[in-house]
């Protein structure tokens, strides 16, 4: 056990350096998120009754109160608590196989496979994913405990805490919702002697999984809360087209198990309308998966079960309930107890059928193996490391994937290179056309070069094609807006702020748009309550710290500009320039305290530069 964790570590360790993901979901689970930051009654009821990322997941929200008491807005303490429920899935896994098997060797095997595997990687190295470790982790411990249930033949505290660990199981992630059927599997492979097969001791397992997962279908509908996980109909138009499309995804689920290479954090899988010869072959690899998966079964239904399992864990993602992405590594961390326990079992075949002198010669061929996956695993890590690598990744594995090229574009933008923005969204467009996101990120930058009249065209696109009250309406709004401020249509611009902030009042952007509108028109009483809006909404960014420092300034209140302005800069706001040249802090330049924030947070040796000339940019002030 001691071995494994340290191989874990050692695989996973370099995640400890790598940034949050503001592209991929981890600015609205953690960095944005004000109720993960103090640990209070009001805060944990606001946990379990509200919906992020279209989820429904209290347990995954407390975990990130419990991290962000003790690490703040660092991402490496964040990853570190994800590389130890990952371990920790691996021990319980590997306890669970030493109880059913009483063999070292395949527990170890069975348990290094499941923690080295590379399609692991996603769910570890990504914080947003911290559900599906927590999810298995409970699921484990509800399994230990209905063992332990089991074997007494009444154990009522164990079957309450198996209860109690599958409901926390549900509510980090719905993936759960598999337990009862395993447990009935389970109880017909692995039978105790002189106990029959019972039915009713499941029956609670059935409703908390019934009750919590019809909580989680609801979250995840589109329109029910942002960046909804649920489709609301199937892909291609029928469920007949979506079994055309998903046999050869579970064909490629099988490869990536067996050679995990060209992994990506984004699949773009084909829609498949009709049986082609694509899908035919994957229908007839399938076949014959599942004839020798039958065969193992009738030789020993023990090793059955777990070819069983592998199937069943994949049921939730495989489009029986229609999910907007088709495929992902992360859809195989429950499966992979099934694939690993396999493997575990094959390993400790082969060493019982081997001769003494060829022992030597069989770890080797153990070993070898396990260490390329280490090996492979600790490679794929570094994709992981941000932004820009996640998705310089998934571009250069699929060109044709349109997602990843706009998600490219939001990094380039992130980074401030907004010509090679332009660029991947342009690639994103030209592969689909009526892309929400890359029309969007694209209208934004022709708003910054003042391309009014492409600007206008791409929204015009954009707002034929977004789904009333989605997202990417109210950041199209948005972006329409910022392009009536360009042309100092102000009460136009205000008119689509307020569209958007109708469908989204909680939307921090929107509010920051109108109280820099309100600057403009030089109402800072409106301004200030616009901007203590957005700070209510979105606490932490260093951005809106900075605005409202500004506002004070103008206002004349130097006390409290002061105060907003060194909370910015403890905030990480680092545009020194704007401190030095920013006309809208003039009444504060002179102060004692304001040289001393210079002093403190300017880093040594930096100069800065003499005042450049002002630009029209949406968002900020000078004008």
């Amino acid at each position: 056990m001691l071995l494994l964790l340290a191989v874990t570590m050692a695989a996973y360790g370099r995640i400890l350096g790598h940034d949050f993901l503001s592209t991929w979901d981890d600015n609205l689970y953690v960095v944005e998120n004000t109720a993960i930051r103090t640990i209070s009654l009001e805060n944990i009821r606001t946990l379990f009754s509200s919906y992020y990322v279209g989820n429904y997941a209290p347990v995954q929200m407390l975990s990130y109160m419990l991290d962000y008491r003790l690490w703040g807005l660092n991402a490496a303490g964040f990853l570190a608590t994800n590389l130890l429920i990952h371990s920790c899935n691996g021990l319980l896994f590997y306890w669970l196989l030493w109880k059913l098997y009483r063999n070292r060797l395949q527990a170890a095997v069975a348990a290094a496979l499941f923690l080295l595997h590379p399609v692991q990687v996603e769910s570890v190295a990504w914080i947003s994913q911290r559900k599906n470790l927590l999810a298995l982790l409970f699921f484990l411990l509800a399994w230990h405990g209905y063992c332990r249930y089991r074997e007494a033949g009444k154990g009522k505290i164990a079957y309450a805490t198996a209860v109690i660990a599958l409901s926390m199981a549900l509510l980090a992630k719905s993936v759960a919702v598999v337990f009862p059927l395993i447990l009935f599997l389970y109880d017909l492979c692995f039978p105790v002697s002189g106990r029959r097969l019972r039915i009713l001791d499941k029956v609670p397992f059935i409703l908390v999984a019934i009750a919590i997962a019809a909580v989680a279908m609801n979250s995840q509908l589109p329109g029910v809360s942002e960046g909804g996980g649920r489709e609301a109909a199937y892909h291609g138009g029928s469920a007949l087209t979506t079994l055309f499309t998903m046999l050869p995804v579970f064909c490629r689920y099988l490869g990536m198990i067996a050679w995990p290479v060209s992994l990506s954090a984004d699949y773009y899988p084909q829609i498949h309308l009709t049986p082609n010869a694509a899908v035919i072959g994957a229908a007839l690899i399938l076949c014959i998966t599942v004839a020798v998966a039958a065969w193992i079964g009738k030789l020993d239904r023990r090793s059955g079960f777990w070819t069983a399992v592998f199937a069943i864990g994949l049921l939730p993602v495989s489009q029986i309930i229609p999910l907007v992405t088709l495929m992902n590594d992360r859809y195989l961390y429950f499966p992979m107890l099934g694939a690993a326990a396999l493997a575990g079992i094959f390993a400790k075949l082969l060493y019982c059928r081997i001769g003494e002198h060829r022992r030597p010669l069989y770890y080797l061929f153990l070993l070898l193996p396990l260490i390329a996956m280490a090996a492979t695993t600790y490679h794929r890590t570094a994709v992981w490391q941000n932004d820009m690598t996640l998705w310089e990744d998934a571009v250069a594995k699929d060109p044709g994937n349109s997602r990843a090229w706009s998600k490219s574009g939001e990094a380039y933008v992130k980074q401030g290179n907004l010509g090679e923005a332009k660029k991947a969204f342009e690639s994103s467009l030209e592969l689909l056309p009526d892309n929400m996101s890359a029309l969007n990120g694209l209208a934004a930058i022709e708003i910054i070069e003042q391309d009014v009249v492409q600007a206008e065209q791409l929204l015009k696109t954009l707002f034929r094609v977004a789904p009333d009250n989605s997202p990417e309406l109210v950041k199209g709004l948005g972006n329409m807006g910022n392009l009536y401020l360009l042309r100092g249509e102000y009460a136009a611009a205000e008119k689509m702020y307020d569209k958007g902030l109708a469908i989204n009042p909680d939307n921090g952007d929107l509010l920051m748009l109108q109280g820099s509108l309100a600057v403009v028109r030089h109402d800072l009483e409106k301004a200030r309550r616009y901007y203590g809006r957005a700070e209510a909404v979105k606490g932490g960014n260093a951005e809106i710290a900075y605005q409202l420092a500004c506002i004070e300034s103008l206002a004349g209140a130097t006390d409290t500009s002061l105060s907003w302005l060194e909370i910015s800069l403890q905030r990480g706001y680092r545009n020194y320039g704007n401190l030095v040249n920013n006309d809208e802090l003039s009444t504060v330049r002179s102060s004692q305290k304001f040289t001393q924030l210079l002093q403190q947070y300017l880093p040594k040796g930096m100069t800065i530069p003499d005042k450049p000339n002002q630009t029209v940019a949406p968002g900020g002030h000078e004008r």
